[in-house]
């Protein structure tokens, strides 16, 4: 069973106060879909994300989804066509995630008709974001491209660790 990677807002740490600005937030990951890179309980800080703000292939956002706050990386960008896979049953598997010892498999299972090369394209206004832990991460794979006014902030590349009282709350 795949599951999301969600964030809690520690929402009682006076923002303004912190050297880093208003437009950094802090946020801790419940849930592994981001291991190993974050893990559940681990505390972020997060940029305010704004229109006109540069997003690439490979950022790490934190967006809305079905009334859940959700971290995934960016795999793909406006106008992107991602290359995957439908099985019966509907299950998606992107072509990057076909092990190349695999990939004679796979193909052997289009040519049976069990599974269907099912390309998608990323729609404008819109990101394709997927967990780091693809077996445990619900994700675009499963609901589809996001919004970009569903994203919320961008976890900078050097997060710098929360320290003191910022850990104290997170545990």
């Amino acid at each position: 069973m795949r599951l999301k990677t969600r964030l809690l807002f520690l929402g009682a740490i006076p923002i303004a106060a912190l050297p880093l600005g208003r437009d950094m937030r802090p946020v801790v990951v419940i849930g592994d879909s981001m291991s190993p890179t974050y893990h559940s309980g681990q505390v972020l800080w997060m940029r305010r994300f704004h229109a006109g703000m540069p997003l690439q292939t490979g950022d790490i956002v934190v967006f809305r989804h079905d009334g859940e706050v959700a971290i995934k990386r960016v795999m793909a960008m406006p106008g992107a066509d991602l290359p995957r896979f439908r099985f019966r049953g509907g299950t998606y598997l992107m072509e990057d995630d076909v092990p190349p010892n695999l990939y004679a498999c796979i193909e052997r299972l289009q040519a049976r008709g069990i599974v269907v090369r099912d390309d998608v394209s990323v729609p404008d206004g819109c990101l394709y974001a997927v967990g780091d832990n693809r077996n445990a991460s619900l994700d675009s794979r499963d609901f589809g491209p996001v919004a970009l006014e569903e994203v919320m902030g961008v976890i900078p590349k050097a997060t710098a660790r929360p320290r003191g009282r910022l850990l104290a709350l997170a545990r």
